[in-house]
């Protein structure tokens, strides 16, 4: 009895994906067959095919939708997932996105050459789905490659020429570019396996330093005291923490701006300048358990208490608001504040002068920062009082999950202090109030 359109849609599903589980695709030229091969490379090279052949299937899907072969939005998400797909698999993460970036191209080639194709002699109907079979089998192949990956690394190097030849022979005839072919050689080649998890705290016992990071510019957590030392909640914590280990406190000015790629390059052990814990922060970098919570909130004049009395009578034309730069506060005031002016101030340190003395309206900021200057400057009001804009965390930032040594050590301390009621005692200090 002949398949209906639906059931043959599932059986090349089916057939796709179990390919993908047991990576058993023959070699489909005699150069991809090259005897000089080791059979890691060669499944290496079978997979890296497969992902090729399903090219013309996704074409056929767009073209019958009238698509275009470009999806930036998919593209972004593919690259994304490589990063913990690479990570797993014991890959540099970067070098694994340029791979698959490279894979991609080489995917909108075919994709290019199939339209070209389609505009002689339309495809047939029917077909895999996209969402449901096709993306599911490139995702598992893309997956299937970087796993491959790890134990062939140290032989592309100097089989690039072989490589090339053979992704040549596999490749060009579905209507991949020689370009692409060639950027697929030179990512293959160059990847690398991810560096060695450094072990934070091993390190500063061996030192006997701990490398503080912060900004220096934000109290109550971190700023220059009248002393010309650093100071603050943040800074007192940190100078405890180096005490509980026995080592040297050192702290390693930040900004906003710089401090996350000031964390990626290593400058210091843990990040403590009242940092909020974000989603964009976390891909990169872990956070301790949070020591305070709270939120972001206008602070005015109180001359314009009348005038600002919610968000939308804030978001006018004619309002003046001032930021600092890099952070959260000037992410939250670029999305909240559609209508009145945004101007950026970077001197985190004098930007609630700009307020009190009528050269800016308003500001978005932490309520524990508008609770403290409301309390100094007498001009000074909470716009909202008793609301936030937002929720937040404030965490301490350190490096990434796997280690989870250092986090497991701080996240200890840190509910030792709580526990004792160090950590009340210094937001009461430096608030000047409970």
């Amino acid at each position: 009895m002949p398949r209906s359109s639906s059931e043959t849609v599932r059986a090349v599903s089916l057939s796709v994906l179990l390919w993908c589980l047991f990576a058993i695709l023959p070699a489909a030229t005699d150069a991809a067959s090259d005897a000089r091969t080791s059979p890691e490379l060669q499944r290496l090279l079978d997979l890296i095919e497969h992902r090729a052949h399903l090219m013309p299937d996704v074409a056929r899907w767009k073209w019958q939708r009238n698509l275009p072969i470009t999806d930036g939005e998919q593209e972004d998400a593919v690259l994304a997932r490589s990063t913990q797909e690479a990570m797993r698999a014991g890959l540099d993460p970067v070098g694994a996105q340029a791979l698959v970036a490279a894979q991609m191209a080489v995917a909108r080639d075919i994709q290019q050459a199939s339209f070209e194709r389609f505009e002689q002699t339309a495809p047939p109907a029917g077909g895999p789905d996209l969402h449901t079979d096709l993306r599911r089998a490139i995702n598992a192949t893309t997956a299937a490659i970087l796993a491959t990956l790890p134990p062939v690394l140290p032989l592309l190097p100097e089989r690039r020429d072989l490589l090339t030849e053979a992704l040549r022979a596999r490749l060009q005839p579905l209507g991949a570019s020689s370009t692409s072919i060639a950027s697929l050689a030179e990512a293959l080649t160059v990847l690398r396996p991810a560096p060695v998890v450094r072990n934070t705290l091993e390190r500063v016992l061996e030192s006997g330093v701990l490398r503080i990071g912060t900004t220096l510019d934000y109290e109550p957590f971190s700023f220059i005291g009248a002393d010309g030392e650093p100071d603050g909640i943040d800074v007192a914590l940190g100078r405890l923490l180096a005490e509980s280990l026995d080592v040297a406190a050192e702290f390693v000015t930040s900004s906003w701006p710089t401090l996350m790629s000031d964390f990626s390059d290593d400058r210091f052990d843990i990040g403590m300048s009242g940092i909020s814990r974000t989603p964009t922060r976390a891909r990169v970098a872990a956070f301790t358990a949070p020591y305070h919570t709270g939120g972001k909130t206008p602070i005015i004049r109180c001359s314009d208490r009348q005038r600002f009395d919610s968000l939308a009578s804030i978001d006018q034309e004619n309002v003046r608001a001032v930021v600092n730069p890099g952070g959260t506060n000037e992410e939250l005031t670029r999305t909240a504040l559609t209508r009145a002016s945004i101007r950026i101030f970077d001197d985190n340190t004098r930007i609630f002068l700009e307020i009190a003395e009528d050269r800016a309206d308003v500001m978005l900021t932490d309520a524990i920062e508008v609770r403290l200057q409301t309390a100094r400057d007498p001009r000074l009001c909470a716009a909202l009082p008793g609301q936030t804009l937002t929720f937040q965390e404030k965490g301490f930032m350190l490096p990434g999950e796997a280690d989870t040594a250092w986090l497991r050590y701080v996240d200890l301390w840190l509910a030792t202090i709580r526990g004792e009621g160090v950590l009340d005692e210094l937001f009461e200090r430096y608030l000047g109030q409970p």
